[in-house]
Formats: C-alpha cells, sequence, structure tokens
C-alpha cells in the first residue's frame, strides 16, 4: 500500500491535521515537496519528477522557476539521510539536476519511459503488458498522472491519493486588454499569479483553449489508468479532501487510519 502526495491546496488540511499518519508509512511525493517542512516529517521512499523545466541546464531555467528547482537539488543532493527511490523520465538521464541530486549515495535512480505514448492502441492486456515493461507509456499530461501509472506498475495492491485537486481550471484568468493567460498557481505551500506558457523556457504564451484540453487530457488519463488498475488488480482511492478527479472511489485518511493501513 502507498499514499500519493499530490501539491493541491486541500493537502495542507490534511498534512496539519494527519500528519502522524502518513510517518512510516510508504509515500510518493512529487514535484517540490522537497521544499518544504513536511518532506523531512514523512521521509517519502518515492520522488517523481515529469516536468521538462527540472532537466534544462541550470543556466536555461527561467527566474521564475530557478529559484525553486536550484534549491530543491541542493535539499536532496544534502539533506536526505534515507535511502529514496528517484523516478525520472529516460531523457533526463544526463541532466545537470539528476547529475546534482546523483551525489547523494542515498538516492537510487529508476527511469521510466515518457517515449511512444500509446493513445492509438486500444485498452486491453496486450497495451497493458507493453506498459509493464516500460516499452511504452500511458499519456502522462501531470506528474500526478505519472505516479498513479507507476504505482500500478509496481503492484501496490492498494493506492491512496492525497492532494489531488486538479483544480486548475479553478484559476485562469484571462487580461480582458491584452488577452495575456494567467493562473493562480496554487500548490499546498502556496499561490502565486504566473503568466501561462506552452514551453518550459517561457517564450510561448499559452492559450486558453490548449490550458483547457490538457485539463481534460489529466481527467481523461485517470479513466484510462483507472482500466490498467483493475488488469493489474490494484485498488485506487481518491483520498483528496478536494478534487476534480472523478475516476476513483473516494476514501478519506482517517478511514485509512479506522482501517490502520
Amino acid at each position: 500500500m502507498i499514499y500519493i502526495l499530490g501539491n493541491g491546496p486541500s493537502l495542507k488540511n490534511t498534512l496539519d491535521r494527519d500528519l502522524d499518519i502518513l510517518k512510516n508509512k510508504e509515500c510518493a511525493v512529487v514535484n517540490k515537496f522537497g521544499n518544504t517542512d513536511y518532506f523531512f516529517h514523512i521521509k517519502p521512499s518515492w520522488y517523481i519528477l515529469a516536468d521538462p523545466a527540472f532537466f534544462l541546464d541550470f543556466n536555461k531555467i527561467p527566474d521564475s522557476i530557478k529559484k525553486e528547482i536550484v534549491p530543491l537539488s541542493q535539499v536532496i543532493k544534502k539533506k536526505v539521510t534515507w535511502r529514496m527511490n528517484f523516478y525520472i523520465p529516460i531523457v533526463a538521464e544526463k541532466s545537470e539536476f539528476i547529475k546534482e541530486i546523483g551525489m547523494n549515495p542515498n538516492i537510487c535512480f529508476y527511469y521510466y519511459n515518457n517515449y511512444g505514448v500509446s493513445d492509438v492502441i486500444p485498452d486491453g492486456t496486450f497495451k497493458y503488458k507493453l506498459w509493464d515493461y516500460n516499452l511504452l507509456s500511458p499519456l502522462s499530461q501531470t506528474v500526478l498522472n505519472t505516479a498513479v501509472h507507476l504505482g500500478i506498475k509496481l503492484r501496490y495492491s492498494k493506492i491512496y491519493l492525497l492532494g489531488a485537486d486538479t483544480s486548475w481550471h479553478e484559476n485562469y484568468e484571462l487580461d480582458q486588454k491584452t488577452n495575456v493567460l494567467y493562473s493562480i498557481d496554487t500548490h499546498f505551500y502556496g499561490k502565486r499569479k504566473l503568466p501561462l506558457y506552452l514551453d518550459s523556457e517561457e517564450t510561448l504564451p499559452s492559450k486558453l483553449h490548449l490550458e483547457l484540453s490538457m485539463v481534460a487530457k489529466a481527467l481523461g488519463s485517470y479513466w484510462t489508468l483507472l482500466e490498467y488498475s483493475k488488469y493489474a488488480h490494484v485498488n485506487i482511492y481518491n483520498a483528496s479532501e478536494y478534487s476534480w478527479i472523478d475516476a476513483f472511489p473516494r476514501s478519506t485518511i482517517s478511514d485509512c487510519k479506522q482501517k490502520n493501513v
């Protein structure tokens, strides 16, 4: 059994109230979770990255996110004192970020295939075996999609999602004079207003219809992963306090505590 923690704003209430439940449990965290104090309380056994911005050369990362990514690399490099499995896309193997954190002997790398998305292959045993053997991958619009895929692939009997709000569509703002699209980028550790871009270098402004289509792809991916989980005999529960994911049955972390899982 594993808890997968998204970074949605609802996670803060969960952690502030139920942090002790997660201690000494197998947990997976994503993206910039390591920049928070909760990281050292939970000591996750998994860390998953998917955003291409993490794997740019440090001198090419836009300043708006560089101030978070570079410190994160130093936290993992210098302060992780427990064994932690780091899951990253194959294309990131030689990136500067990975070279930095790889200096910590407690980090063990596993590479997932983010090539060859398999949408054109019908759902079924053949496709799922390709995913099992890391030959193809499901559509992963977000790092949480990837985390759920890996949890199924590794055959955890139960997966509980926390902080999986998937509520970005609530936070878009369109400048009525310039048509610049912004997002109130909201996570459990804070929020800020940012213009949206299509590329990691922040040179191509995004468009509203494209952002909405990405939300739809992220939500649709969970329905595909639900079928994969049935094939693999893995049960997934959405224990987030607030979430737009409608593919998995709901639960609560209190239920987990009562069941001693």
